[in-house]
């Protein structure tokens, strides 16, 4: 079995944010400038995330009933390519952002899809944990299905992870968190050295660490000194392409190819090893 996998990279990434508002807003404001373009339509035009399904990922009873309330939408539109950090997400993000400021508007990430209630960093304090959610559903035989939503506006495949024990659960979501973490500084090093590069290798074996963890929920943990958190442990990756136009394609996280016991136990074993429990 080869070290490595190879992934595709797009040569260009979309970032789409909403900013659903009852102030009219300003023409001056959809101009574009800076490699953004922002359209306003009214709300009922907008393509907006239905609210039972943003209810869903989070949003407060306040944020739904802004929403209710909104008369035109303001759609922050820019295109970019792939890297680390992602360059036109940041830009229209921050745009989307200073709409919902000067008119009260109620700002909705499009890709996950979720409300943004707490202003996300986008400078130094950058947290992937902000710009990635980790969703799971249950499996016929009581396990959990992990899969990411947000790491295509990375230039990277969706991730999922497949027979985790509910036990697991939270501490899997982290570990995730980290592996997001590790490949985007992996990808986001590739394109720096080849810009242009229309594929991507990978480590088919990638080691995790606490301190990559740490550094999914927070920039300044990458500078941290503690020992503690070089402990790490070593997880497969699948390249899992999808035939279909309208699915998604996965890195599957998995057990190491040498790892012959179930994906449960191995599981278990890398929570107890990381976080010193196999317990959520």
């Amino acid at each position: 079995m080869s070290d490595t996998i190879v992934i595709p990279l797009p040569e260009r990434l979309l970032a789409v944010y909403a900013v659903a508002t009852a102030e009219p807003v300003d023409e001056s404001a959809t101009r574009s400038s800076g490699g953004v373009a922002v359209d306003v339509v009214p709300v009922d035009a907008a393509p907006l995330p239905p609210a039972a399904l943003l209810r869903a990922m989070g949003a407060s009873t306040e944020a739904l009933a802004k929403l209710g309330s909104a008369t035109e939408a303001a759609l922050v539109r820019s295109v970019g390519s792939p890297g680390m950090p992602p360059g036109s997400e940041l830009t229209a993000y921050a745009t989307a952002q200073t709409l919902a400021d000067v008119y009260d508007g109620v700002l909705i990430d499009t890709v996950i899809p979720r409300v943004v209630e707490s202003p996300r960093a986008v400078g130094d304090d950058f947290r992937l944990a902000d710009w990635v959610v980790l969703p799971h559903s249950a499996a016929d035989d009581g396990t959990l299905w992990f899969t990411t939503k947000g790491m295509t506006r990375f230039g990277l495949p969706e991730l999922q992870s497949r027979g985790v024990p509910e036990s697991a659960s939270n501490a899997w979501g982290a570990v995730l968190t980290g592996v997001a973490h590790v490949l985007t500084q992996l990808v986001g090093a590739a394109l720096r050295d080849d810009p242009g590069r229309a594929f991507v290798e990978l480590p088919a074996r990638l080691p995790v660490r606490l301190r990559d963890i740490a550094a999914g929920y927070s920039d300044q943990s990458r500078s941290a000194e503690d020992p503690g958190l070089d402990v790490q442990v070593e997880l497969g990756l699948q390249w899992d392409p999808t035939p279909q136009d309208d699915a998604d394609s996965f890195l599957t996280v998995q057990p190491p190819a040498d790892v012959e016991v179930s994906t449960e136990a191995w599981v278990a074993a890398a929570v107890r090893t990381l976080f010193g429990t196999s317990q959520s």
